[in-house]
C-alpha cells in the first residue's frame, strides 16, 4: 500500500499533459474555467496512473479506469484488485492505493477559517455535533475539517457515497489513541483511518479495511511528480 501527496508548485503547460490522459480526462479538463482546476483534474489522474503502475508494473496503455453505479472509480480487467483513491484540495492531490483488494479511500481539505460551521449541520450527527460545540470556538473549524476527512474517506473506501445514511456514518473521538475518530457503530467490515500532515493549513486523513496503513506519505512537488511519471512510464513501457 503507498500514500502520496503532490503540491502544485507552479503552473502546469496543460497541453504539455493532455496525451497522458484518457479521452473522458481530456474532456473533463477542457471544460472547466479555472486553470488550477483543470490542473488538479490533470494531476488526479496521473496520480492515480502513477500509483497503479508502480503497484502491477503494467504500461499506462493496460490502465482501465471505469466509476460504479455509485461514483467511486475501480479498474476493470486483469488488474480490477487494485485498489486506490484520489482526492483534492487547494494545491494539493493525494491518492492511496494497495493491490490486495483491501477497499480504500483518501480524503485532503484546505481549514477554512471563514465558512460557516452552520452550513454543515445537515452533515453532521447529533453526537458529532455535541462533541464540536464542546472544542473551544478558536479550535473548532480545525476539529471539524478533520472529522470531515475521517468521516469523507470512510464514505469513499466503502463506496456508498452520499447514499449512507448519516447515522451509519457518525464517529466520535477515538479510545484508542490509534486514531483521532472512530466509528460510532461498527460496520460489517472493519475499516482503519491514519492522518497524515502534509501541511499546517490541510487535513488528511486515509482510510482502509487493511489494517496496516503506511506510517508515511511520499510527498512531491508537481513538477518533481511529474518528472518521476514520465520515467516511471517510460520504465513500464520498455519491460512489457
Amino acid at each position: 500500500m503507498k500514500v502520496i501527496a503532490v503540491r502544485i508548485d507552479s503552473m502546469i503547460r496543460l497541453n504539455d499533459w493532455l496525451p497522458f490522459l484518457s479521452p473522458e480526462r481530456r474532456e473533463r479538463v477542457g471544460r472547466f474555467y479555472r486553470e488550477m482546476d483543470s490542473i488538479r483534474c490533470v494531476l488526479s489522474e496521473l496520480v492515480a496512473k502513477s500509483l497503479i503502475i508502480e503497484m502491477t508494473g503494467c504500461s499506462s496503455d493496460q490502465i482501465a479506469i471505469q466509476a460504479d453505479q455509485f461514483g467511486k472509480p475501480y479498474m476493470s480487467g486483469p488488474y480490477h484488485h487494485i485498489q486506490f483513491n484520489i482526492s483534492h484540495s487547494g494545491t494539493w492531490v493525494v491518492g492511496i492505493a494497495n493491490d490486495q483488494d483491501h477497499p480504500v479511500g483518501i480524503d485532503i481539505e484546505q481549514i477554512d477559517e471563514d465558512m460557516e460551521l452552520g452550513s454543515f449541520a445537515s452533515i453532521l450527527s447529533i453526537d458529532e455535533k455535541r462533541v464540536l460545540d464542546s472544542v473551544p470556538v478558536n479550535e473548532r473549524m480545525e476539529h471539524f475539517i478533520e472529522l470531515w476527512t475521517y468521516k469523507e474517506s470512510y464514505v469513499k473506501a466503502d463506496g456508498k457515497g452520499l447514499s449512507m445514511p448519516i447515522d451509519l456514518c457518525s464517529f466520535t473521538p477515538s479510545l484508542t489513541g490509534e486514531a483521532a475518530w472512530q466509528l460510532a457503530s461498527p460496520s460489517d467490515i472493519p475499516y482503519y483511518w491514519k492522518s497524515y500532515s502534509v501541511h499546517p493549513d490541510y487535513k488528511m486523513t486515509a482510510c482502509s479495511a487493511y489494517k496496516r496503513l503506511p506510517e508515511t506519505c511520499a510527498v512531491s512537488k508537481a513538477s518533481e511528480f511529474l518528472q518521476r511519471y514520465v520515467d516511471l512510464r517510460a520504465h513500464a513501457a520498455s519491460a512489457t
